[in-house]
């Protein structure tokens, strides 16, 4: 028996363009209007699909996040990460050791850790962040997970962090 319908035709393939402002609205826009041609990064629409569809997600979660990528570790992140790490201007696009320089003794070895490709989750760790004119110490839980580019290497990382709700 022969069938009757028409053959199908191959879906064209799929075009993945950089995070639109309508994925995480005013975040968007604002990560759409920065000038990512300065950074290690490049010009957005030229990232990598899975650096793309990493920052589309972070930038739609409710917790203060960061994609983190590349030999440089330039970071990627949502607002509520910005208003995290208000004595930094211009988190975005800076590396991420300088991002967290005052407390890398802290950090930094989980940092080593998921560019090795391991996965870490790390709760009630003290880190000290400048506000101001004083230090004050947080509570944080990290979760540092590595994201793999086209290539199955580790291309960076996704780091969501949460504090403690006050007591």
């Amino acid at each position: 028996m022969v069938a009757k319908t028409p053959p199908r035709r191959p879906e064209p393939p799929a075009v993945l363009l950089a995070p639109s402002a309508s994925s995480a609205e005013a975040q968007g826009k604002r990560l759409a209007a920065f000038d990512w041609a300065h950074t290690p990064l490049g010009p957005l629409p030229r990232w990598p699909a899975t650096l793309r569809i990493a920052v589309d997600m972070m930038l739609s979660s409710a917790f203060p996040s960061a994609v983190v990528w590349g030999g440089n570790m330039i970071v990627i992140c949502n607002d509520a990460y910005l208003a995290l790490r208000v004595d930094v201007p211009d988190v975005q696009g800076q590396r991420f050791d300088e991002v967290w320089h005052a407390a890398w003794e802290d950090v930094g070895p989980w940092v080593f850790k998921v560019l090795e490709g391991h996965s870490s989750f790390i709760e009630d760790q003290p880190v000290s962040i400048p506000r101001g004119a004083s230090d004050s110490t947080g509570w944080f839980a990290f979760s540092y997970s590595p994201i793999r580019d086209e290539d199955g290497e580790v291309g960076g990382s996704c780091t969501p962090l949460s504090t403690p709700p006050p007591a």
